[in-house]
């Protein structure tokens, strides 16, 4: 009940954040910095099912290239688990709590407008803690779409989809200013 609770609280100050701050004017910026929560689905290695965390991180992202219509740049993220997830592990019954953290760097591709597709390839370190201990402190390559939607005023809603490996997928939604 309370991380329901908590994450519901998590939910309702995003939103706030998102559509309440202050925005500036600006049609298309080289530099974007902006906020991201979401759902990340890890599918265990024991039992085969998939755990659910929340994640609130922050990202930045910088066209480097226009050519027409497409702007090629970089995004970089990190994010956190907000609450500490309950995973159980079938073979021994035991439940323990695991928290994940990310860094992530991509090369990512726009086109331009009002309403945007984004394809993004990189790298995402990933570090997963169960209770104290490190689990897994890993490198691996990573790959996502986002589809964003500018406001006139410049701020942008996105709504992003990221893989990061086989048993790993994340969600977000992001603010960027």
């Amino acid at each position: 009940m309370i991380v329901h609770l908590k994450e519901s609280l998590l939910y309702i100050l995003l939103f706030f954040f998102i559509f309440f701050a202050g925005f500036s004017d600006a049609a298309e910026r080289p530099l974007r910095i902006g906020v991201t929560g979401g759902q990340t689905t890890i599918k265990t290695s024991n039992s085969q099912d998939y755990q659910i965390a929340t994640h609130v991180g922050v990202t930045a992202q910088m066209d480097l290239i226009q050519k027409r219509s497409l702007y090629a740049g970089l995004e970089g993220k990190y994010t956190q688990t907000a609450t500490s997830e309950n995973v159980t592990n079938t073979t021994t019954s035991t439940t323990s709590l695991y928290t994940e953290e990310t860094r992530s760097l991509y090369l990512s591709v726009r086109n331009s407008g009002d309403v945007y597709l984004r394809a993004k390839v990189g790298a995402v370190n990933r570090v997963i803690k169960t209770d104290t201990v490190i689990l897994t402190d890993t490198t691996k390559p990573s790959a996502g779409l986002a589809v964003g939607f500018k406001h006139p005023q410049g701020h942008i809603l996105e709504f992003d989809y990221t893989i990061y490996d086989v048993d790993t997928s994340v969600f977000s939604i992001g603010y960027l200013f």
